[in-house]
């Protein structure tokens, strides 16, 4: 484990979307607030009551008002700064059971001078309440968010009083003027319970673990301590343009042949094979590290393809009969129009499917059994983690969609319930990949390839068809943090002619439905690099990241680091610099057992991503460009 790091964890704030620990910040700090406000006002509610009861005139009451604006006062000066030194939360919860055990003692009063003394003491905590959970809400909130959360917040204290009185009317009504002080000191309690309650909630994230530790100092500068475990919600680009890529990279030699030996059912040594595995992924994350990405992942080098991989760890499915299925192309719309080509091209060496695929039958109830197995690939890819200068890491993980168009459905009613069952057992890995603290990858090129598939089904088919596939994965992905979430779409078509690849003007709006902080898609081969201007017209919901694909698959052509920022620039233009992360159109190895571009060339590739990137940032940031090339 690497030795922690001290770090400003401001800009960190400032960047992210307002989640779920902002609101309950917020609402705790309203709420306690809005009970400051009702007994600040308690005595005025109470005061022709206590009048009648102890047959004295209204304004021999006058000193016991003013007692209690004499201790806000007080309260104020000393708990305003007491906060800065002890922290606004507790100096917060200290105040609130102050004034709630004060406002209790209240109703005990049988006199004057006693009621005089219990609302100044009472008004001490009253006053100390207001400005810890100002400078609270302040200090949480994003600044962009700022005004709003503190004009919201002291909306509170108005609202207690305006509220206090009807509901003080018919509180004396029944129960007599002191049950105005009984509830409003008991309230207060409860609330100030609450928010001492709210400890194990972490302050960097929305959602982190429990490894990530914080510790406030005063006025705002806070300091987060983070391990080397990658527990973090996702980057933005916030200050340069970041890299990544999508997940599967090339196998040395060794691991290919080996995971051939798997693909095709022959035995295997398991042990030879997981070391094998792990001395990949140590060097498959010192390339990324050393070509310079910031977004990494293991290069998918445990996994003998991007969705088969999923038959080891889903029950329900078992081999079919009759060996190994035909190509899902043979009836494409790109064979039908390129036959020559398709035929010829699946007979080349490495061809992506090219070996056929032997397709799995669900025959029974689909549960996730894999949990092991990821955790040892979850403990591989950490351990080559350690000490490496990135940012982030992910885990890709196929989709409900996919895993139903792969296997076959001999069990379930409908083929909803089949996807749905399917949904409900990958959301196992999801959440795993995301407890163990990395980002989630889904991998759906079904959304994008399901037109080209299909040569009968019309674009408002697709789009019914896409629809239900994304409830489908929001369904698997719910109460799953947005910000740990990449969403990944491409057309699975590697080198082709590509003539009826769907246009993405026919499916952004449902891609944007996917319940995922960055949205992953093909952007730089020359069927799609025309898309970017749709972007302009695209209104990204607050926190969200796109990561265009700014080098591709699809051509072994290294693309040029001047043409690669110009893309860079053309996409910060249409969302703005801070949403866009760089990446690449599709996987370079999505099967084990393919091999469409040499590493040498991939390499070259991200190299010139990573490059590109520099340029970008250096010319959307206004700084003088130090990189050659």
């Amino acid at each position: 484990m690497a030795a922690p790091v001290l770090i400003d964890a401001k800009e960190i704030f400032d960047r992210q979307p307002i989640r779920g620990y902002h609101y309950w910040i917020a609402g705790l700090c309203a709420a306690t607030v809005l009970m400051d406000g009702f007994d600040t006002q308690a005595i005025g509610f109470v005061a022709p009551a206590l009048a009648e009861q102890w047959h004295i005139a209204r304004t021999a009451l006058s000193p016991v008002l003013s007692s209690g604006l004499v201790g806000m006062l007080a309260g104020a000066l000393v708990f305003g700064p007491a906060g800065d030194r002890w922290g606004r939360k507790r100096v917060l919860i200290i105040c609130t059971i102050w004034f709630g055990i004060g406002t209790l003692l209240t109703a005990q009063a049988g006199s004057i001078t006693a009621m005089l003394w219990l609302r100044l003491v009472t008004g001490f905590g009253l006053g100390g309440t207001l400005p810890n959970a100002t400078a609270l809400t302040s200090e949480f909130m994003p600044t962009r968010r700022r005004a709003t959360g503190v004009t919201m917040m002291l909306v509170g204290f108005s609202l207690g009083g305006a509220v206090g009185g009807v509901a003080a009317a018919g509180l004396m009504t029944r129960f007599g003027w002191q049950s105005v002080f009984i509830v409003g000191g008991i309230v207060p309690c409860i609330t100030a319970i609450g928010d001492s309650s709210d400890s194990s909630r972490p302050c960097c994230s929305g959602a982190g673990p429990p490894q990530r530790r914080c510790a406030i100092a005063s006025v705002g500068v806070i300091k987060a301590c983070i391990d080397n475990d990658r527990e973090q919600t996702m980057n933005r680009s916030t200050d340069r343009i970041l890299t990544t890529h999508v997940g599967s990279l090339p196998r040395p030699a060794s691991l290919f042949g080996m995971m051939k030996l798997k693909h095709e059912g022959k035995p295997l040594n398991e042990s030879a094979l997981e070391a094998e595995i792990a001395s990949a992924v140590r060097e498959i994350v010192r390339k990324q590290v050393e070509v310079g990405l910031d977004v990494i992942s293991d290069g998918e080098m445990g996994k003998v393809g991007f969705i088969p991989y999923v038959n080891e760890r889903l029950t329900g499915f078992e081999p079919g009969a009759g060996g190994p299925r035909p190509s899902s192309w043979a009836n494409s719309r790109e064979t039908r129009s390129f036959p020559e080509y398709y035929d010829w091209a699946s007979k080349q060496t490495g061809a992506a499917g090219s070996s056929g695929a032997l397709r799995w039958v669900c025959t029974g109830s689909i549960t996730y059994k894999g949990i092991d197995q990821f955790q040892r690939d979850a403990a591989t890819f950490r351990a080559a983690l350690k000490d490496a200068p990135v940012q982030e890491a992910f885990i890709p993980a196929i989709s409900p969609s996919n895993v139903a168009a792969w296997e076959s459905n001999e069990y379930y009613k409908t083929e909803e319930d089949f996807l749905f069952a399917i949904a409900e057992a990958m959301r196992v890995e999801y959440k795993a990949i995301i407890d163990a603290g990395f980002l989630l990858q889904v991998d759906d090129p079904a959304l994008a390839t399901y037109y080209i598939l299909d040569p009968e089904a019309s674009i408002e088919d697709c789009r019914r068809w896409a629809s239900l596939r994304v409830e489908a994965l929001n369904h698997a992905l719910r109460g799953l943090p947005e910000d740990k979430i990449r969403y990944h779409t491409r057309y699975s078509i590697n080198f082709g002619p590509r003539m009826h690849d769907m246009e993405i003007k026919n499916i952004l709006d449902i891609i944007l439905r996917v319940n995922a902080g960055a949205y992953s898609f093909e952007a730089a081969n020359p069927r799609h690099e025309h898309e970017w201007q749709l972007w302009k017209a695209v209104k990204l919901a607050e926190g969200k990241s796109i990561i265009p694909g700014m080098i591709t698959q699809s051509s072994v052509l290294v693309e040029h680091p001047e043409l690669v920022a110009q893309r860079i620039a053309r996409f910060a233009e249409a969302v703005g610099r801070e949403n866009v992360i760089a990446g690449a159109d599709c996987g370079f190895a999505s099967f084990a057992t393919s091999f469409q571009i040499h590493p040498t060339i991939v390499w070259a590739k991200l190299t010139a991503l990573v490059h590109s990137a520099k340029l970008a940032s250096d010319a959307l940031w206004g700084r003088a460009s130090s990189t050659r090339h």
